[in-house]
């Protein structure tokens, strides 16, 4: 049965990067958790629900990569996947990128 969980019930994990959340073990008044080692985590992610939220280096990443896929759609077609990128793309996008250790 679904348990839910408020965000100041889990614990920090110190020094980790990308930052981590633990389980506590035991938490007062909820059943026992992990019982069958999964854990499932519903959460919104995001800038915002306005365009100008988003951070233009982002929105020109956007506009170029799908300009880019419409121009050269047979390409990508034909080589069977999205992972064609536009010359800079990846400049644009590279102060965004978290990598998980």
């Amino acid at each position: 049965m679904p348990t839910e969980l408020a965000l100041a019930q889990f614990l920090p994990e110190a020094g980790s990067v990308p930052a981590r959340l633990i389980l506590p073990s035991t938490i007062q008044g909820a059943p026992v958790m992990r019982e069958h080692l999964a854990v499932e985590i519903d959460y919104t992610a995001g800038y915002g629900s306005a365009a100008t939220d988003v951070p233009a280096g982002l929105r020109q990443a956007m506009l170029s990569l799908v300009g880019h896929w419409f121009e050269n759609r047979e390409a990508v077609l034909m080589a069977g996947s999205g992972a064609v990128v536009p010359a800079g793309f990846d400049d644009l996008v590279q102060s965004y990128r978290v990598l998980a250790l």
